[in-house]
This record gives structure tokens, C-alpha cells and sequence, in this order.
């Protein structure tokens, strides 16, 4: 049995973040959800995460800078950045883009792929 892995989803929206944590639970993730980057960043320091998806269809700078901080701060965790239209920059160093409205089935499927969960 595959240990656990723990995902740390950054988005403001509770409505599309809950069939998101269904859907990534399903798939093998213990989950944690943060509403803003303050309490998000609160969390990438005080719990495992090996798996970072964040929601940069707000506000693109921001996300991307938390990003750059997280990268940093614990250079082994994977990042999953959420985009609209923009991609990032290529200094920025994620690991998956989802480009869409929110994390759906085949981001999932992406997300599973790349973490090797069965």
C-alpha cells in the first residue's frame, strides 16, 4: 500500500472546492483546504503537504508569488497551478497547469498521474 499523500488546495471558493476535495479524496489524497494565501501559508508550514494546488483564476500575481514562496520554502513539494488564459512564467516552476474554470476530471486524472497514485 502507497502511503498517504497530502494536498493543500488554495482557492476562495468553498462551493467548488468541496467536489474538488471529493474527487482528489477518492483518488488518495488526505486533504486541506485553504480560503486565502495567509492560511495557506499557515498550513505549508505547520503540516506535510507534498502536493500544492492553487487557484490562480483571482488573482494571478499573488498566486504566482505564493507559488515562488512555496518553491522556497520546501523545494521537494509538487505544484498544481489552476490558470484562466495566462500561463506562468517559466522561472515560476510548476509541475502541472490546469487551464480551465476549476479542477475538473481531467485535472484530476493529471494530478493522480504525476503523484503515482493507484
Amino acid at each position: 500500500m502507497k502511503p498517504k499523500k497530502f494536498l493543500l488546495l488554495v482557492t476562495p471558493d468553498p462551493a467548488a472546492s468541496e467536489l474538488d476535495f471529493m474527487e482528489l479524496y477518492e483518488v488518495g489524497f488526505t486533504l486541506y483546504w485553504a480560503r486565502n494565501f495567509d492560511h495557506a501559508g499557515v498550513l505549508l508550514r505547520n503540516q506535510q503537504i507534498d502536493l500544492l494546488l492553487v487557484d490562480a483564476t483571482l488573482d494571478t500575481e499573488a498566486a504566482f508569488a505564493f507559488c515562488r514562496e512555496a518553491r522556497t520554502s520546501k523545494a521537494s513539494i509538487k505544484i498544481g497551478l489552476l490558470v484562466e488564459d495566462r500561463m506562468p512564467p517559466a522561472d515560476l516552476a510548476v509541475d502541472v497547469v490546469i487551464v480551465g474554470e476549476r479542477v475538473d476530471h481531467k485535472a484530476i486524472a493529471e494530478l493522480k498521474k504525476q503523484n503515482e497514485i493507484e
